[in-house]
């Protein structure tokens, strides 16, 4: 019995050449679990002699990676994780409306927008330092914290800002979130450990 012709089976990866005349490789990772989009593995191999040969070691890597399930498994940010932890968790309302406070005020201003897989030592050692500097997250510049946000005439209520360092108690909070957020990602295998937190 003669073989059908079937589509033409999809390559597992790609190129395109840019006007600089870079090639872009490009390979299909996988749908990430935390945010839902399609994820692709990127790298930009210059122009030069050997440009197509690098062209196909970096595709052939992207794609053991992928078989191999040693890439990257999401592009989320930090803000993602813990909503998705606040969500889930068994809290009670107290404890998650101090948790979701916590987050929206000290994680998703300082380190919200990194990339999850990014958040290292480093990272979590400035960001807990930050929390004992001032409370407030401020730039180190002199200003005066207003009574309020609304338009007004200042009195003796607005005052210089003072640098106040967040309590041990509610660093601890966060350390929380961000530990819980993290192991519920570990446990999605967005993450490979728990160094992170």
């Amino acid at each position: 019995m003669a073989k059908r012709d079937g589509k033409k089976k999809r390559q597992p990866g790609n190129d395109e050449t840019l006007p600089s005349g870079s090639i872009r490789v490009r390979v299909y990772a996988g749908i990430d679990p935390v945010t839902n989009v399609a994820r692709y593995l990127r790298e930009t191999v210059p122009p030069g002699p050997d440009q197509k040969r690098e062209v196909e070691r970096v595709k052939a890597e992207f794609i053991a990676q992928v078989r191999a399930q040693r890439h990257p498994r999401t592009d989320a940010t930090v803000q993602q994780p813990p909503e998705q932890h606040l969500t889930d968790a068994k809290l009670g309302f107290k404890t998650r409306i101090n948790y979701r406070s916590q987050a929206e005020k000290h994680i998703i201003p300082c380190i919200g927008r990194q990339k999850v897989r990014a958040v290292d030592a480093r990272i979590t050692d400035a960001f807990y330092s930050e929390l004992r500097r001032c409370r407030d997250h401020c730039n180190g510049r002199p200003q005066v914290q207003h009574r309020t946000t609304q338009q007004h005439d200042c009195d003796e209520r607005c005052r210089p800002h003072v640098c106040r360092p967040l309590s041990e108690s509610s660093i601890l909070y966060i350390h929380q979130i961000l530990s819980g957020a993290f192991r519920r990602a570990v446990r999605l295998k967005c993450l490979d450990d728990m160094s992170r937190a």
